[in-house]
């Protein structure tokens, strides 16, 4: 009989639980009607998987008691939906060992499908390390910094920060796209690096596009205030100051800026799992697949060259957003691996 761990290393379960197909939900419900005896490891180890909430290895002060009352709360809610819960999680952890372990597996085994690459070097006269994260096309993940402020990086970038802030100020260094929730300290100013620009606050909510192909970088402020300024600015040169639902982009390679106002609802919606069009032509849509599912595409017959999409999917599988723009843009598509082809009719 399999246990709620055994279902937590299934690869299989893992993949159902966190992005369904009619394909897989039938495969599942049909496995349990042939298996009711394990129905209830089933139904935690889908709880535990649906709580979890954070994505990296050292979650913060107070963030294991959230995710342990999350797991609890889920599997709570499976048992009774009257009876309410309230325990010292953490002063039982004795008394838990069924959930410890649980906990342990999922930072073990569950957890590399959203953990970038780190890596780690010794900075010079301190205790600080420089810290590199760095996520592959198709990954995404979240990011806890010493000062208890957060990020969500993007699929294909990455991250330089030190284990631990300086006195002065608190500097992070972008290539690719990530969405900052900065905790305030007026003492330490908070400031981003992308390409050419450096993006300064004390604390606010915003993201940042900054990839090496894109020639330039997009700054988008949802909450707060936040100044932008050249990184080799010239004499003389002014920064720019943003206010929420403000964007800001920079060409390198005119050097030139320009402020839009665009809706902050739209801001880091990535970060929240959704893949969003607003009004994308066929490069952009192209560029956006291959990032968020981390495939490549080849694309067969002529383009409309007046293409524009609209449209938001959330947590959606490839197949299930490539089957919604086919329809919408006339093509066919054929998946194989990580590579796809489009042909337009």
């Amino acid at each position: 009989m399999r246990t709620v761990e055994d279902f937590l290393k299934d690869e299989k379960f893992k993949s159902w639980v966190l992005g369904s197909t009619a394909e897989t939900t039938a495969y599942w419900e049909s496995w349990l009607a042939t298996h009711p005896d394990e129905k209830q490891a089933f139904q935690e180890a889908k709880a535990i998987i649906t709580a979890l909430k954070f994505n990296h290895l050292n979650p913060e002060e107070g963030e294991q008691e959230q995710v342990l009352a999350r797991i609890f709360a889920s599997k709570q809610k499976e048992e009774s939906r009257i009876r309410t819960l309230e325990i010292n999680y953490w002063s039982r952890l004795k008394k838990l060992s069924r959930v410890a372990a649980v906990f342990v597996v999922l930072i073990g085994g569950f957890y590399f499908l959203f953990k970038p690459e780190s890596r780690e070097k010794k900075v010079a006269n301190s205790t600080a390390k420089e810290i590199l994260k760095k996520n592959p096309l198709g990954k995404r993940s979240k990011i806890a910094l010493s000062d208890g402020s957060r990020l969500s990086l993007n699929a294909a970038s990455e991250v330089h920060f030190l284990s631990e802030f300086g006195e002065k100020e608190r500097k992070v260094e972008l290539e690719g796209e990530a969405f900052f929730e900065v905790k305030k300290d007026k003492s330490r100013p908070f400031k981003v690096i992308a390409g050419d620009l450096i993006a300064t606050v004390l604390g606010t909510s915003f993201n940042v596009q900054s990839y090496k192909d894109q020639k330039g970088t997009i700054i988008e402020l949802k909450t707060g205030r936040l100044k932008v300024e050249k990184l080799k600015g010239g004499e003389g040169e002014q920064p720019y100051f943003l206010e929420p639902g403000q964007q800001l982009r920079y060409n390198s390679t005119k050097d030139n800026f320009e402020i839009l106002t665009i809706d902050v609802n739209s801001i880091g919606l990535w970060s929240r799992g959704i893949l969003a069009f607003k009004n994308d032509n066929f490069s952009q849509i192209e560029e956006k697949l291959e990032r968020w599912y981390g495939v490549k595409l080849k694309t067969f017959g002529d383009i409309p060259g007046d293409l524009e999409f609209t449209s938001k999917y959330k947590n959606e599988s490839l197949e299930n957003t490539l089957l919604s723009m086919a329809f919408a843009l006339n093509f066919e598509y054929k998946i194989n691996e990580n590579q796809v082809s489009i042909t337009f009719k």
